[in-house]
């Protein structure tokens, strides 16, 4: 591509906001010594950091150090290394008391001293032809890590930048700036939310200038491969009754003077990775065949639990009600990695079908027909001739699973009173590629939380600090307002991917992102008088 082929140079600025991880449940701990060290109990993603955390602090091995965690009343990433300053705080107290301590933070506290979500100031400028179609992009990306460099996010940012679209010709420099601001940290869909969010601004700006409906400015640059998201915009456009809709929001826009309504559509590529370690162990109980699943991953209200009984019942072939999962530990699965960036629910899935297909495989032997024979027979079978019912399994990447692309699109309708600037979400549409899901109603769920906060984010949420102090002022639900009941879309509707199985993920299936889909683009396409 020549430069005869720029017909439109245009520039502009995105900047993105902070946002708080509002979670339901604080930043907390309990820690209880014992004979031989401590028990803790601590509100994080993270067991293996915080075991490390607590024992640098009072100098005593690990192995003296048992970290217990039932499930998170909420997380997004405020507990994977923040919950280390907690827990540390708490054992120092109970080792020095030598008496059981307790920690939670109030809100206002939680808020003004935790890092949140960064926030960004991008410039680009970008050279387009006639039908829009990038001919080179070029953005500088400022995103403020806080007082320190402790989980930088321009990397993954550039990465996720490129979504669903043709990169070649583009390039992007990133900076990470070091402000005075409490040390920021990973909010839910670090780097994709403010990478998707940035390029899909770029699009509606695109096709802004060259007059061209932003879809086609989309489907333009996009790489010819990109078979999937092409055939999900069509599937989008026919189930959410696009072209309808979009003649009669033309024709109400004509007869309101002063409401409006806009409609966008959205897509996305979510490359992901597998990375880390995730232990699980599962035991089968002679008496009844009951079984026990421990696993490495944390319960944050992502349905993590739900998922790995699910899978181990799949396996060995019984009710789900036979399974029952196990608060997670160090003990049974030391030295793991963090419960974030979407991988803990396929990863610990998988290690829990690993080792009910070794129990399988044990009891084989004492196997009759099944018309013959029950499970808990079975069970007794195995146990009386000395079969170890207990089998245990780490997930790594080294396993037979691939990195894979997770599709999505969203159709977002909104009403503006121009007046007064209040909106309603009168309608969203969202298509999840979730390959042959574990668990749909899971999915689902975990897609319209990501959503929801996504409102949150784009619309209503807002951390304002005072200019003289750096105090924050927005430290509680007075005047930080997150989504509540009233805020979610009117009519909403969402559907996972069909017939689309993921052959190199665990039992077919995808992970289910938490991404915040940019719905600002949808009221920014409401007209103006």
């Amino acid at each position: 591509m020549g430069s005869e082929d720029v017909k439109y140079v245009i520039k502009g600025s995105f900047d993105l906001g902070s946002q708080y991880h509002y979670t339901m449940e604080t930043q907390t701990c309990l820690c209880v010594p014992i004979e031989d060290g401590m028990d803790v109990y601590p509100a994080t993603q993270w067991m293996d950091l915080v075991q490390v955390a607590i024992s640098e602090a009072l100098n005593i091995p690990e192995n003296r150090i048992n970290i217990n965690v039932r499930r998170l009343g909420g997380a997004y990433g405020a507990k994977i290394s923040r919950s280390c300053q907690i827990a540390t705080a708490c054992a120092v107290a109970a080792h020095t008391l030598n008496k059981p301590v307790r920690i939670v933070m109030k809100l206002e506290t939680n808020m003004e001293s935790l890092g949140k979500r960064n926030d960004v100031a991008t410039d680009y400028e970008v050279g387009v032809d006639d039908d829009g179609k990038i001919q080179y992009l070029k953005a500088d990306f400022y995103e403020n890590n806080g007082s320190s460099m402790n989980e930088p996010l321009v990397e993954s940012s550039i990465d996720h930048l490129q979504s669903c679209y043709d990169s070649s010709t583009w390039s992007v420099m990133g900076k990470g700036v070091r402000t005075d601001l409490p040390s920021m940290t990973y909010c839910r869909a670090p780097g994709s939310t403010e990478g998707i969010g940035f390029i899909e601004n770029v699009m509606e700006h695109i096709a802004k200038v060259v007059n061209k409906d932003p879809i086609e400015v989309r489907l333009k640059n996009m790489p010819q491969e990109t078979k999937p998201m092409a055939e999900m915009i069509n599937d989008i456009k026919k189930s959410s009754n696009y072209e309808e809709r979009k003649k009669y929001i033309e024709n109400f826009n004509k007869l309101n003077r002063w409401k409006k309504r806009g409609m966008t559509l959205v897509p996305m590529t979510y490359p992901f990775p597998f990375w880390g370690n995730f232990s699980a162990i599962v035991s089968i109980y002679a008496k009844d065949g009951s079984v026990s699943v421990a696993h490495g991953g944390i319960e944050c209200g992502q349905g993590i639990n739900t998922k790995v009984a699910q899978v181990s019942a799949h396996i060995l072939g019984i009710p789900l009600e036979m399974v029952s999962i196990k608060p997670s530990n160090t003990l049974t699965a030391p030295n793991g990695m963090v419960t974030g960036g979407s991988i803990a629910s396929e990863a610990c899935c998988y290690a829990a079908m690993m080792c009910c297909r070794e129990l399988l495989k044990r009891m084989e032997p004492y196997k009759k027909d099944p018309k013959e024979q029950t499970w808990a027979q079975l069970v007794q079978a195995s146990s009386g001739n000395l079969v170890e019912l207990c089998a245990t399994y780490m997930f790594t990447p080294k396993d037979e699973v691939k990195p894979y692309n997770i599709w999505g699109v969203t159709v977002t309708e909104v009403e503006v009173d121009i007046l007064t600037g209040q909106y309603q979400v009168l309608r969203v549409d969202i298509i999840e590629d979730a390959g042959k899901s574990l668990s749909p109603e899971v999915d689902i769920g975990q897609v319209e939380g990501a959503f929801v906060m996504g409102l949150g984010y784009w619309l209503q949420e807002q951390l304002v600090y005072n200019e003289d102090t750096g105090e924050l002022l927005t430290n509680r639900t007075w005047n930080y307002k997150p989504p509540g009941v009233k805020d979610i879309p009117i009519d909403f509707r969402i559907e996972l991917r069909r017939n689309a199985p993921n052959l190199t993920g665990v039992l077919r299936s995808k992970e289910c992102p938490a991404l915040s889909t940019p719905i600002r683009n949808g009221v920014e396409r409401c007209p103006t008088l």
